[in-house]
């Protein structure tokens, strides 16, 4: 079990939350009106989604291999 907090996790953790949030909507406005920046913006947020995302998990393999 952790013994402390890892802010950075917790950090990457809401901004994940974030960027599917926004990831959702603009694929709603997409399947609205197709536009370039609509797409442009879905395409923007999965990578910033995936780059968060894995950065996450570096983390948490850090941590448990550090244990």
């Amino acid at each position: 079990m952790m013994k402390h907090l890892n802010w950075a996790a917790i950090l990457l953790i809401g901004w994940a939350f974030y960027f599917q949030i926004f990831l959702i909507v603009a694929i709603k406005r997409l399947i609205e009106f197709l536009s370039v920046n609509t797409v442009l913006s879905v395409l923007g947020a999965l990578l910033l989604s995936t780059i968060l995302g894995g950065t996450l998990m570096l983390l948490i393999i850090q941590n448990e291999s550090g244990e």
